[in-house]
């Protein structure tokens, strides 16, 4: 790597003159590091960022902006604490200047995939009937981690069943025939990254 150095110049002109004269060139090597701490992966959630830049300057001499990747302001702290309101992947950007002129400076960015607290969203209506709209019965969710579901007509016959949140409901029994309109029902159990339990039995109406 590049080190501090003394650069010496020697200049003749056309009658043979000379003059010599050395330059000291300090190298600013600047590596910007951080490491994010935090207790917990579940929104809302305090992170702080150790700073592990490291450089060849006095450490007065190196100043820092932080990115914390959720539209709010950034810090000029040396390791701040910063509070994720929201779920989602969030990039945090550590920019390290070596100069008041910024013009030296190294850059680095770690990703963190935060949870929001468990919940799910479930429709009340579907209508399948090949429209392209609300064609499926289909629940979201935010921070699920186990997911299962049952559905039933008012009888009690089961029928419908999946584990996996990507999983739609058309309006057909097991065996591919298409259901009459009316009520509906359904059963689901789901655990929260944030070990949040849930059961939750309810309705919904198919309409064609």
């Amino acid at each position: 790597s590049p080190e501090d150095t003394t650069y010496v110049l020697l200049v003749t002109d056309a009658e043979g003159c000379t003059d010599l004269d050395s330059v000291y060139i300090v190298h600013h090597e600047l590596e910007a590091s951080f490491l994010p701490i935090l207790d917990d992966i579940i929104a809302p959630t305090d992170i702080m960022f150790e700073n592990n830049t490291t450089f060849s300057t006095l450490a007065d001499e190196v100043s820092y902006v932080w990115d914390f990747g959720d539209s709010t302001d950034a810090s000029d702290d040396f390791e701040p604490i910063h509070t994720y309101l929201s779920g989602g992947y969030v990039t945090t950007t550590l920019i390290a200047y070596s100069d008041e002129t910024l013009m030296c400076s190294d850059t680095f960015a770690y990703t963190i995939l935060i949870y929001p607290s468990a919940d799910l969203f479930i429709p009340n209506v579907f209508s399948p009937n090949g429209d392209g709209f609300n064609d499926v019965f289909e629940i979201e969710d935010k921070g699920v981690r186990e997911f299962s579901c049952i559905l039933y007509n008012r009888w009690g016959t089961e029928l419908y069943r999946f584990d996996e949140l990507d999983n739609k409901w058309d309006g057909r029994s097991y065996s591919g025939t298409p259901l009459p309109e009316g009520t509906y029902f359904y059963l689901i159990e789901a655990t929260g990254y944030d070990r949040k339990e849930m059961i939750l039995k309810g309705t919904f109406s198919l309409m064609r």
